[in-house]
């Protein structure tokens, strides 16, 4: 991929296929109907479409794109904001968090208490 300053640096995601993917989902304790049900009720809840999977990172949940035909080679690929699910969010879609604790999150720079 070619860097331009639209391109961001220093987050490397990872497939949901690949072996370092499936290490972080392991490491979530979700498993892939369990996600997919996630990303499904973060649809519904968020009238959003997730229509291209980028990828999971360890620490900043899964990335994703509204558009169908979304690549990194694209030259306007990182033109339009990538939607990002934080794994709070993910755990709270899934029932494992209280509801509000991605907003509690988001409010707090990213710390629970």
């Amino acid at each position: 991929m070619t860097s331009t300053s639209n391109t961001p640096q220093g987050l490397k995601v990872h497939s949901l296929a690949s072996y370092t993917g499936r290490r972080i989902l392991i490491r979530q304790k979700i498993d892939s109907e369990q996600f997919a049900r996630a990303v499904a009720a973060y649809e519904a809840a968020e009238h959003v479409r997730v229509a291209t999977s980028i990828g999971v990172h360890k620490r900043h949940g899964f990335f994703f794109s509204t558009d169908p035909q979304w690549s990194p080679h694209q030259p306007d690929a990182f033109a339009d904001p990538i939607g990002n699910i934080p794994w709070v969010q993910i755990h709270e879609l899934l029932g494992r968090l209280p509801e509000g604790s991605t907003a509690d999150f988001l409010n707090t720079n990213g710390t629970l208490n």
